[in-house]
């Protein structure tokens, strides 16, 4: 969640602390060889387009219009699906009756995530509702572009190079021309560039550093009004 400090004593200003992201976690480059590795165990040929879909809570993350729009995009591309979910069956029956099952991989719970994140030309969190979302600045760390909602806090700091942010979750034509958009994308480098770049305003480092300025200018005003 995302803290407002406010400062001075007659004046309403307010300085928001963003969340942050680990980016030398959630590093591309660094992770290289064990995403070469991971592609070649799911099978992956390097050439289809890759979209991801990472979380635990299936619904409230928005998999279900996730699938329907993989099922209307007319590009071939791969769908995985990372976390858990009491009713995985329930959507994988789903995934089949939209005909895509053979396109859609469950994995269930994975312990790493950043390598998803890299692997992916796509990260999509299409959620009914997230107070933050970590996960996409975790996404662009890794050089990912993101489609998300106007109901995740997260849109507050992408920026439409890197990002989709759609206005619901339940706008699946929306959703379906974000996906389209973003996997004609993929091996940009300069798109990932301007992911990365991104992620590394709010990497955790400079965001303490950030906020230690401003408490520092908070400590500063209050000596100065005495």
């Amino acid at each position: 969640m995302k803290i407002a400090l406010i400062h001075m004593r007659h004046a309403a200003q307010r300085s928001v602390i963003h969340n942050f992201v680990d980016t030398r976690r959630f590093d591309r480059h660094r992770l290289g060889h064990e995403v070469h590795a991971l592609g070649q165990q799911l099978g992956l040929d390097g050439n289809t387009p890759v979209l991801l879909f990472l979380g635990t809570g299936y619904r409230r993350k928005g998999l279900e219009p996730t699938l329907e729009a993989f099922a209307r995009i007319e590009v071939e591309a791969t769908l995985l699906v990372v976390g858990r979910d009491s009713q995985q069956a329930e959507y994988q029956q789903h995934a089949k009756r939209l005909g895509i099952a053979d396109k859609c991989r469950f994995l269930g719970e994975q312990s790493s995530p950043e390598r998803y994140f890299a692997l992916a030309d796509c990260y999509v969190l299409p959620a009914l509702y997230e107070p933050f979302g970590f996960t996409v600045l975790e996404a662009l760390a890794c050089g990912t572009p993101v489609i998300t909602t106007q109901s995740c806090g997260a849109k507050e700091v992408v920026t439409p190079e890197v990002a989709t942010v759609i206005d619901s979750a339940n706008n699946v034509a929306a959703l379906t021309r974000a996906m389209a958009h973003w996997v004609e994308h993929k091996d940009d480098a300069a798109l990932k560039r301007r992911c990365r770049e991104l992620a590394l305003t709010l990497d955790v480092e400079e965001i303490m550093a950030q906020n230690y300025r401003r408490l520092l200018a908070v400590y500063e005003q209050k000596q100065a009004a005495r």
